[in-house]
């Protein structure tokens, strides 16, 4: 089984792209070339996905994606990348969840430009 890991504000270079999974209400069809269209009930579509052979499947910085994933205990880890900057204003990583999600650090790494990436892992 494939691990389905979150990642928020990371940057993937053309060199490290493979096939990816498109989330979508409106879109029939994806113009991208390597790219299945995921539509209906994510909580059902993920795990089939999951069962599937390959790399680990990665979620970028899709909050509402993840409200849907993270109550159903379908994300098995999660990157956030902090970025020293306030801004006043903005969306929450999580809008929408309505129960308490509880998270394990299994890792930091801070960088020169004072960007820090902290690991969690979901706690039952």
């Amino acid at each position: 089984m494939r691990n389905l890991l979150l990642v928020f504000n990371s940057v993937m270079t053309t060199n490290e792209r493979r096939s990816e999974g498109r989330v979508s209400r409106t879109m029939d069809e994806p113009s991208w070339e390597n790219t299945r269209l995921i539509k209906g009930n994510l909580a059902d579509e993920v795990p089939k996905l999951k069962d599937e052979p390959g790399d680990q499947l990665v979620l970028m910085g899709s909050g509402s994606i993840a409200a849907q994933l993270a109550p159903e205990g379908l994300i098995d880890e999660f990157q956030i990348i902090v970025h020293p900057v306030v801004l006043g204003a903005g969306r929450t990583m999580f809008d929408g969840v309505k129960e308490r999600l509880r998270f394990k650090q299994t890792g930091t790494r801070s960088f020169a430009n004072g960007n820090v990436l902290i690991s969690y892992v979901p706690m039952p």
